[in-house]
């Protein structure tokens, strides 16, 4: 008969130490396999011949690579064969600095199923999305226009490329509630912003959506001020909510920038964006990429194309959507475990790659830092969300990315991290009691 060890809490209090030495306990139990792990119930002995879960040493929340166990290799190897045999020579000479003039062709549909409807003479191929953000960061479409908004907390490397080219850099606030709309409309008077970057979809760090109405809301400012809206939408493919829109699908007056890439919902090292221009900067786009690279890979190009006319990277993605809906559902089930006892919160997103958690008010920026720490001693990386902000912002918060580890490891972590939060908050609230007594 199975028998049950005492849960974390119960075992804490018999031998008078902290939930985090029960946990590291059990957990180095689980990795020499003398112990499994029930979600819900709790941890019990392994019995000879019952299957035994491998776990790693170290458990990753920060990169943001795709499911290894996921990835097509061998039906990619195949593409790459059949993208030789149909081509041949053409996909060795120097590329088509645009993009190779079949795959664009194909990407037009694929980016159809997406509600993204544009010509094939607007689609322009990148080495990934982040050589388009390099490229338009470097144009000044106006030179009275000298400003450009970001979200906050936003992408590290947008805030990054903004600066290297001089921009002056304005902060709107985005939450799970949506973005600053008084905030951004603010901006948009002064006259100077040429273009707003976001990314509506799962965004990065916080893993939320856009509602559909602010969507609407920011295309009418981008068109009643003349800004350029750049929508970075890199993980169109992951999300499961169907009627979900693009900022595109809204734009009528040629104002959104639409940029799609095939790196985190397929390969990193494939390096294949695509970016959907308004007619009136094509040209501007094209002088200023050219130069820097001749053009993108026409082999990638046409391997990727044999891999997206085949139904391959259909069902490729449909595959995906199973696993991180899985792993987001997971991570709903832990939170509604342990929210009653900490006042940490967060959205759990239905897809994605991250998950953005708020700690206390009361914990600053330097228990945050304690917290990351502790838990890379106890072997779960996470993120500080102060890599999020410009540096003099007081950030009491944690960015995990469910991307690159397994399910067993991501219950693991989820209940580190929890039990972690948990122990922080008590300290703190202890040191306040202590202050205010004195």
């Amino acid at each position: 008969m199975e028998r049950k060890l005492p849960s974390i809490r119960q075992l804490a209090l018999e031998l008078q130490c902290s939930r985090n030495s029960v946990i590291r306990a059990y957990m180095e139990l689980e990795q020499q396999h003398k112990i499994y792990s029930i979600p819900q119930s709790g941890y019990y002995i392994l019995q000879e011949g019952m299957c035994k879960v491998r776990v790693e040493e170290c458990i990753d929340l920060i990169s943001s690579n795709p499911d290894k166990r996921a990835l097509p290799y061998r039906e990619f190897a195949h593409c790459m064969n059949r993208a030789v045999e149909k081509y041949k020579e053409e996909l060795f000479q120097y590329p088509n600095p645009q993009g190779f003039p079949s795959f664009c062709n194909t990407l037009v549909t694929v980016l159809r199923n997406r509600q993204v409807y544009v010509k094939k003479e607007q689609i322009c191929i990148t080495n990934g999305v982040q050589q388009a953000i390099d490229v338009l960061f470097g144009m000044r479409l106006d030179s009275k226009k000298d400003t450009i908004v970001l979200e906050m907390p936003g992408y590290p490397l947008a805030t990054n490329v903004a600066s290297r080219n001089a921009w002056k850099i304005r902060y709107v606030r985005r939450d799970d509630e949506g973005i600053d709309l008084e905030c951004l409309e603010s901006y948009f008077k002064e006259g100077n912003v040429s273009y707003f970057y976001l990314m509506p979809r799962f965004q990065n760090p916080t893993g939320c959506c856009l509602a559909d109405r602010q969507k609407k809301q920011i295309i009418e400012l981008a068109v009643k001020y003349e800004v350029y809206i750049i929508e970075d939408d890199y993980l169109a493919e992951l999300d499961i909510v169907q009627e979900r829109l693009p900022l595109h699908y809204y734009d009528i007056n040629e104002r959104v920038i639409y940029l799609a890439g095939f790196s985190k919902s397929f390969m990193p090292g494939l390096r294949i964006g695509a970016v959907c221009l308004p007619g009136a900067i094509l040209d501007q786009f094209m002088s200023y990429k050219y130069p820097s690279d001749l053009g993108t890979s026409t082999y990638l190009q046409g391997t990727l194309e044999m891999f997206l006319i085949n139904g391959m990277y259909e069902r490729h993605c449909n595959k995906i959507r199973e696993i991180y809906s899985e792993k987001m559902q997971i991570c709903r089930m832990y939170y509604e475990r342990y929210r009653d006892r900490m006042h940490a919160r967060l959205k759990v997103p239905e897809s994605g790659y991250y998950l953005w958690i708020t700690v206390c008010k009361s914990i600053n920026k330097h228990q945050v830092t304690w917290l990351v720490d502790n838990l890379k001693k106890q072997g779960i990386l996470v993120l500080n969300g102060g890599k999020f902000y410009p540096e003099k912002f007081d950030v009491s918060a944690i960015r995990i990315c469910i991307s690159n580890c397994t399910i067993e490891q991501l219950k693991m972590a989820l209940e580190m991290i929890f039990e972690t939060i948990i122990e922080l908050e008590e300290k703190v609230a202890k040191i306040k009691k202590v202050v205010e007594w004195t």
